[in-house]
């Protein structure tokens, strides 16, 4: 009886419970294949039986943003299916019929493959009025910059419809240096019949590399809220304040820019080429004409106008070699604008006179290309003089030689004369004598070694101390006081978190038993490695090394929690060092 119910059970078991399927199908899929310009094509690509991940890198003619992913699973005649769906927004690059090449995809180390589709990008929407409500323009103020060269490039969302939920996706700017104006502008303007609002985006380019450079289109999502047909025109409740109104949402994009860079032309002067590019002066300038000898003279170079400004390096300055020469950091005050980069950055150089005399101060010249005039240019400063006097504590030094008469000494010699009396009388009998007891013979002996010995010894002993240390024990030794003063209470983030660089680094450089200053996490694992340390140790202290510089260079400020844990893993790693 109990054999026959478990068999029914199992029979039931095999009837109710499904079966999984492992046959495995890809499959890609587009919602259309016909498309205007500033349209996206949503692609999805199908794994049926399983999970996987999908190779996108034969996609060229349109830019590929990531939709999210969703997966499902069915039973269907007793086996159980997992769906998983990979979705993507694709915009087109160029017009014309573009290709969605095969994509590879990897499902449990089985490779598979989707069919090729191709789409129709036209100029024109198929459907007339589809996007007349939101539409994105591209702007840059030059196609043929020079390398080096600051251009900007301009977004424009126009929506005559109030749009919410906007996620802007700008161009990732391949092959340029970009930087994004802080503030967007937004105004109202008239395009044909129709009143739009305007959001203005710019950014500062300046490109990198020579040639052909395109700029991928940017990408707006939103939902635009359309307008309740069925009530009348101007109606309360068509008012946002009141009604939200229909949302539809839509993803649109700007065009691509092509942009050729230009490199610069040849250069043929015998003036350094300074690698500055824009429009620039310079001045020159000292705090004061005339000074005395051992006073301080302050001579300033300005560099200022638009282009590449923060890459100016210190112009050549030729100083006499009557003045000691003292250079200060430069000091730069560049701002970001429509322009692009503008503004002066100034060169202080302390100069001390040493003798006295009249000291001219040659033109200061700088080489830089001028992009208004498209040619090379030399920038020049006016001269400058300066008149030196002698210090008033210089003191009069007459010399001496044949002809000239020693100076007489400011005194005269005296006749030897009495004074007077000492206070205690002379002693002139015998009386005033008695013997004295003599020193015995070890005593004599122990008092002239004395000073022998404690002589010796006191060599020794500053022998020893002053001992330098080896370079092992030396940064060991700074790693510990560095550990020592990040653990001061009240010390400024900065000066926190170097103390902890210092001590870190100086522990692991302490392994290898050399000095230095600085080292990077690739040099932290060669180091470690060569001194026999596991490769898991390496890593943990260049994944360290990088979180204390992430914080340091970073600009987010620690949370007292964050500096806590920081520094006790810190403290943990230098232990193992020095254990």
């Amino acid at each position: 009886m109990k054999r026959s119910c478990f068999v029914l059970v199992m029979l039931l078991a095999g009837t109710i419970l499904p079966g999984y399927s492992h046959a495995v199908e890809v499959e890609a899929l587009v919602d259309r294949t016909e498309i205007s310009r500033h349209d996206v094509v949503y692609l999805t690509v199908k794994i049926i039986g399983g999970d996987g991940a999908v190779n996108l890198s034969a996609i060229k003619d349109f830019k590929v943003i990531s939709s999210g992913s969703s997966s499902s699973v069915s039973i269907i005649n007793g086996e159980m299916t997992r769906e998983s769906n990979n979705n993507y927004a694709l915009t087109p690059l160029k017009q014309g019929t573009l290709t969605i090449p095969e994509l590879i995809v990897e499902v449990d180390g089985e490779v598979h493959q989707t069919r090729a589709i191709s789409v129709q990008v036209s100029e024109t929407p198929n459907q007339a009025g589809k996007t007349e409500d939101v539409f994105i323009t591209t702007h840059v103020s030059s196609e043929t910059p020079f390398l080096g060269q600051p251009f900007t490039y301009t977004v424009k969302i126009f929506h005559a419809l109030r749009i919410v939920n906007a996620n802007f996706q700008a161009p990732e700017f391949k092959g340029f240096d970009a930087k994004k104006l802080e503030n967007d502008r937004s105004y109202a303007s008239m395009t044909g019949s129709r009143q739009y609002n305007v959001i203005e985006l710019t950014y500062i380019l300046i490109p990198l590399k020579a040639g052909g450079i395109i700029i991928e289109p940017p990408v707006l999502r939103c939902d635009v809220v359309q307008r309740n047909s069925g009530r009348g025109r101007g109606s309360i409740f068509d008012d946002p304040f009141f009604s939200q109104g229909r949302l539809e949402p839509v993803t649109l994009s700007g065009d691509s820019v092509s942009i050729s860079a230009r490199v610069l032309p040849p250069y043929e002067g015998s003036l350094p080429f300074s690698g500055l590019v824009g429009v620039f002066a310079l001045e020159a300038s000292t705090d004061k004409p005339e000074a005395r000898v051992g006073d301080s003279i302050t001579l300033s170079v300005t560099l200022s106008g638009s282009g590449n400004l923060m890459d100016a390096g210190e112009p050549e300055i030729k100083i006499p070699e009557s003045f000691k020469v003292y250079k200060d950091s430069p000091e730069e005050k560049i701002d970001l604008n429509e322009k692009g980069y503008s503004g002066k950055k100034s060169f202080r150089t302390a100069l001390v006179p040493v003798k006295a005399g009249e000291f001219p101060l040659p033109p200061i010249k700088i080489c830089y290309f001028d992009v208004a005039r498209e040619a090379y240019g030399t920038l020049e400063t006016k001269p400058l003089a300066l008149k030196i006097s002698p210090s008033k504590e210089k003191e009069e030094i007459q010399p001496i030689g044949p002809g000239r008469d020693l100076p007489k000494p400011g005194f005269e010699k005296k006749a030897v004369e009495f004074i007077g009396r000492d206070i205690l009388p002379l002693k002139e009998d015998s009386d005033a004598f008695s013997r004295q007891k003599f020193l015995s013979i070890p005593g004599f002996i122990f008092l002239m070694l004395a000073p022998v010995t404690g002589f010796i010894a006191v060599r020794i002993y500053r022998k020893y101390r002053n001992k330098p240390m080896d370079d092992r024990a030396w940064m060991a030794k700074r790693a510990v006081l560095g550990l020592k003063a990040a653990e001061k209470p009240g010390m400024a983030e900065e000066q926190f978190l170097g103390a902890l660089y210092t001590a870190l680094v100086s522990a692991v450089l302490s392994q290898a038993g050399t000095k230095g200053e600085s080292l990077t996490g690739p040099e932290m694992r060669e180091i470690l490695a060569s001194c026999g340390h596991s490769k898991d140790l390496g890593d943990a202290a260049a994944d360290l090394l990088n979180r204390i510089e992430s914080a340091r260079f970073g600009g987010m400020k620690l949370q007292e929690s964050g500096k806590k844990q920081l520094f006790l893993d810190v403290k943990g790693m230098i232990r193992r060092f020095l254990k």
